[in-house]
Protein backbone atom coordinates (compact mmCIF):
# COMPACT_ATOMS: atom_id res chain seq x y z
CA UNK A 1 0.00 0.00 0.00
CA UNK A 2 1.80 3.22 -0.79
CA UNK A 3 1.67 5.86 1.90
CA UNK A 4 -0.19 8.84 0.85
CA UNK A 5 1.65 12.27 -0.12
CA UNK A 6 1.17 15.34 2.32
CA UNK A 7 1.14 19.23 1.26
CA UNK A 8 0.28 21.78 -0.31
CA UNK A 9 -0.45 22.94 -3.61
CA UNK A 10 -1.33 26.21 -5.82
CA UNK A 11 -3.60 24.97 -8.51
CA UNK A 12 -3.23 26.95 -11.49
CA UNK A 13 -6.17 27.18 -14.28
CA UNK A 14 -7.41 29.98 -16.82
CA UNK A 15 -10.38 31.53 -17.23
CA UNK A 16 -11.78 32.58 -20.89
CA UNK A 17 -14.48 34.75 -20.29
CA UNK A 18 -15.70 37.06 -17.36
CA UNK A 19 -18.04 34.92 -14.83
CA UNK A 20 -19.57 35.86 -11.54
CA UNK A 21 -18.72 32.97 -9.11
CA UNK A 22 -21.47 32.16 -5.64
CA UNK A 23 -19.76 30.68 -2.82
CA UNK A 24 -21.36 30.41 0.13
CA UNK A 25 -23.27 34.08 1.18
CA UNK A 26 -20.68 35.80 -1.06
CA UNK A 27 -20.26 35.88 -4.73
CA UNK A 28 -17.39 37.89 -7.10
CA UNK A 29 -16.71 38.72 -10.63
CA UNK A 30 -13.78 37.41 -12.37
CA UNK A 31 -12.15 38.55 -15.69
CA UNK A 32 -10.40 36.56 -18.37
CA UNK A 33 -6.86 35.80 -16.97
CA UNK A 34 -4.49 33.11 -15.43
CA UNK A 35 -6.06 32.25 -11.99
CA UNK A 36 -4.33 30.58 -8.77
CA UNK A 37 -5.95 28.79 -5.73
CA UNK A 38 -4.21 27.32 -3.16
CA UNK A 39 -5.09 24.70 -0.85
CA UNK A 40 -3.70 21.49 1.14
CA UNK A 41 -4.33 18.04 0.95
CA UNK A 42 -2.99 15.59 4.19
CA UNK A 43 -4.93 12.67 2.57
CA UNK A 44 -2.82 13.07 -0.64
CA UNK A 45 -1.93 15.37 -2.50
CA UNK A 46 -1.73 14.21 -5.83
CA UNK A 47 -5.10 12.49 -5.57
CA UNK A 48 -7.09 16.11 -4.76
CA UNK A 49 -4.76 17.69 -7.76
CA UNK A 50 -5.95 14.96 -10.06
CA UNK A 51 -9.97 15.42 -8.26
CA UNK A 52 -9.18 19.22 -9.43
CA UNK A 53 -8.19 18.68 -13.02
CA UNK A 54 -11.69 16.49 -13.21
CA UNK A 55 -14.64 18.10 -14.86
CA UNK A 56 -17.19 16.12 -13.17
CA UNK A 57 -17.57 15.96 -9.73
CA UNK A 58 -19.80 17.12 -7.17
CA UNK A 59 -19.36 20.19 -5.92
CA UNK A 60 -17.88 19.91 -2.32
CA UNK A 61 -15.01 22.57 -2.03
CA UNK A 62 -15.49 26.48 -3.20
CA UNK A 63 -12.86 26.22 -6.37
CA UNK A 64 -15.03 23.20 -7.72
CA UNK A 65 -17.49 25.78 -9.01
CA UNK A 66 -14.78 27.63 -10.61
CA UNK A 67 -13.19 24.12 -11.81
CA UNK A 68 -16.08 22.18 -13.52
CA UNK A 69 -17.17 24.72 -15.92
CA UNK A 70 -16.32 24.54 -19.30
CA UNK A 71 -15.11 28.43 -19.51
CA UNK A 72 -12.12 26.89 -17.11
CA UNK A 73 -9.10 24.88 -18.17
CA UNK A 74 -7.34 23.61 -15.06
CA UNK A 75 -3.02 23.33 -16.22
CA UNK A 76 -1.87 21.48 -12.99
CA UNK A 77 -0.62 22.47 -9.57
CA UNK A 78 2.28 23.53 -7.99
CA UNK A 79 2.98 21.28 -5.10
CA UNK A 80 4.79 22.03 -1.68
CA UNK A 81 5.30 18.51 0.02
CA UNK A 82 5.02 19.16 3.49
CA UNK A 83 3.36 17.72 6.48
CA UNK A 84 2.85 20.91 7.72
CA UNK A 85 -0.93 21.36 8.65
CA UNK A 86 -0.70 25.14 8.27
CA UNK A 87 0.52 24.83 4.96
CA UNK A 88 -2.36 26.75 3.35
CA UNK A 89 -1.95 30.03 5.38
CA UNK A 90 2.37 30.04 4.70
CA UNK A 91 1.16 29.76 1.17
CA UNK A 92 -1.33 32.43 1.16
CA UNK A 93 0.67 34.60 3.17
CA UNK A 94 3.95 34.28 0.36
CA UNK A 95 1.15 34.30 -2.56
CA UNK A 96 0.07 38.43 -1.46
CA UNK A 97 3.61 39.29 -2.22
CA UNK A 98 3.45 37.43 -5.84
CA UNK A 99 -0.43 37.54 -6.81
CA UNK A 100 -3.86 39.81 -6.77
CA UNK A 101 -6.02 38.45 -4.12
CA UNK A 102 -9.70 38.22 -5.54
CA UNK A 103 -13.02 37.19 -3.93
CA UNK A 104 -12.58 37.58 -0.34
CA UNK A 105 -13.35 34.18 2.24
CA UNK A 106 -12.87 32.02 -1.30
CA UNK A 107 -11.88 28.62 -0.18
CA UNK A 108 -10.97 29.88 3.36
CA UNK A 109 -13.76 29.51 5.46
CA UNK A 110 -11.38 26.99 8.04
CA UNK A 111 -8.97 29.86 8.53
CA UNK A 112 -8.65 33.21 8.85
CA UNK A 113 -6.91 34.15 5.79
CA UNK A 114 -8.03 36.71 3.22
CA UNK A 115 -8.68 34.12 0.54
CA UNK A 116 -6.92 31.32 -1.28
CA UNK A 117 -7.71 32.68 -4.63
CA UNK A 118 -5.45 34.65 -6.80
CA UNK A 119 -4.82 36.46 -9.91
CA UNK A 120 -1.24 35.81 -11.82
CA UNK A 121 -0.87 38.89 -13.47
CA UNK A 122 2.46 37.85 -14.71
CA UNK A 123 4.15 34.58 -15.39
CA UNK A 124 7.41 35.11 -13.99
CA UNK A 125 5.88 35.65 -10.09
CA UNK A 126 4.50 32.07 -10.47
CA UNK A 127 7.69 30.74 -11.44
CA UNK A 128 9.47 32.52 -8.59
CA UNK A 129 7.56 31.73 -6.42
CA UNK A 130 8.07 28.09 -7.48
CA UNK A 131 11.63 28.63 -7.32
CA UNK A 132 11.90 30.47 -4.00
CA UNK A 133 10.07 27.24 -2.52
CA UNK A 134 11.66 24.60 -4.01
CA UNK A 135 8.21 22.81 -5.21
CA UNK A 136 7.41 20.54 -7.91
CA UNK A 137 4.71 21.35 -11.02
CA UNK A 138 2.30 18.77 -11.45
CA UNK A 139 0.61 18.92 -14.43
CA UNK A 140 -3.24 17.83 -14.63
CA UNK A 141 -2.60 14.65 -16.93
CA UNK A 142 -0.14 13.64 -14.61
CA UNK A 143 -1.80 13.83 -11.50
CA UNK A 144 -1.72 10.41 -10.58
CA UNK A 145 1.96 9.78 -9.86
CA UNK A 146 4.45 11.21 -7.88
CA UNK A 147 6.91 10.16 -10.06
CA UNK A 148 5.56 12.21 -12.77
CA UNK A 149 5.99 15.55 -11.18
CA UNK A 150 8.91 17.74 -12.61
CA UNK A 151 10.93 20.68 -11.57
CA UNK A 152 9.21 24.45 -11.57
CA UNK A 153 11.78 25.72 -14.50
CA UNK A 154 11.13 22.87 -16.70
CA UNK A 155 7.27 22.42 -15.85
CA UNK A 156 5.97 26.34 -15.88
CA UNK A 157 8.39 26.92 -19.27
CA UNK A 158 6.12 24.03 -21.06
CA UNK A 159 3.17 25.58 -19.45
CA UNK A 160 3.05 28.51 -20.83
CA UNK A 161 4.38 27.86 -23.94
CA UNK A 162 1.23 25.50 -24.76
CA UNK A 163 -0.95 27.59 -22.53
CA UNK A 164 -0.45 30.73 -24.49
CA UNK A 165 1.17 29.26 -27.86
Amino acid sequence: MRTAIRGGYILVFTLNIPIEVTYGKSHCYLEPGLYAYIGSAMNGVYGRVARHCRKRKRVFWHIDRLTQLQETRVLGALVLITNERNVETFLTHLALKYFIPVCPGFGCSDTSDITHLFNIARSADLLNLCRDLKMYYLPCDKAYSRGDAEPCSEGIARLFTQTYA
